[in-house]
């Protein structure tokens, strides 16, 4: 499919804060520009507060991906609140052709990322989530 608008891909790092083996990053690969952005969902139905240990893991691992992104060009963009709400007015800010994630599979995850989808796909911004 090709993108209906010309901008740069977004793509959304969640729980998969990695470069290899990350599929919605390769499909933003194959545009000219790439923002990747993670979100801290702090209030997201069905998230429950993260403890010292998994804040602590949470920084270092978004430390060290951003160190990584940064080195590629390509610098993280931290958010915090809510995804439905965030990920659609910073593809609109941006101009954004695409937005990828890699999916999660609680229900109030796939209620939340289908909110998105319809949402980027009635501003004509290309929705696209990867296993």
């Amino acid at each position: 499919m090709s993108d209906t608008r010309s901008g740069p891909a977004i793509v959304w790092f969640r729980d998969d804060l990695r470069l290899d083996d990350h599929p919605a990053l390769a499909a933003a690969a194959t545009h000219e520009a790439v923002l990747p952005v993670y979100i801290l969902e702090e209030d997201a139905p069905g998230e429950t507060a993260l403890g010292g240990a998994s804040l602590w893991w949470l920084h270092h691992s978004l430390s060290a991906l951003a160190e990584r992104l940064s080195a590629l060009g390509a610098p993280l963009l931290l958010k915090r609140g809510r995804a439905e709400e965030i990920v659609p007015a910073l593809a609109d800010e941006v101009g954004a052709a695409a937005v990828y994630w890699n999916r999660r599979y609680q229900p109030w995850g796939i209620e939340v990322d289908t909110q998105i989808k319809a949402a980027l796909k009635d501003a004509d911004i290309h929705a696209e989530s990867f296993n």
